[in-house]
């Protein structure tokens, strides 16, 4: 795992259980057992929900990979 993978896991992890799995040359963040996002090129995106929607309603609506959904892009820096 990455600085960038365990500086997400360590965000989420206060608010629950946070698992990253390596999947097809990218990351799937799931939170209390669900998936939530993605994690791809050390960039964030989660799923599209009406909380998500009002969490993050100035998110972008990306693509982290060819043919995927379109889904919010949270961050790709951090401190």
């Amino acid at each position: 795992m990455n600085e960038f993978n365990e500086y997400v896991r360590d965000r989420f992890s206060e608010f629950g259980d946070i698992v990253i799995k390596s999947m097809m040359g990218g990351y799937l963040v799931y939170f209390n057992g669900k998936l939530i996002g993605d994690i791809c090129n050390n960039e964030l995106f989660l799923k599209r929900t009406p909380t998500s929607d009002r969490l993050l309603a100035d998110s972008e609506l990306r693509y982290p990979y060819n043919g995927s959904k379109t889904l919010m892009h949270v961050f790709e820096k951090f401190e």
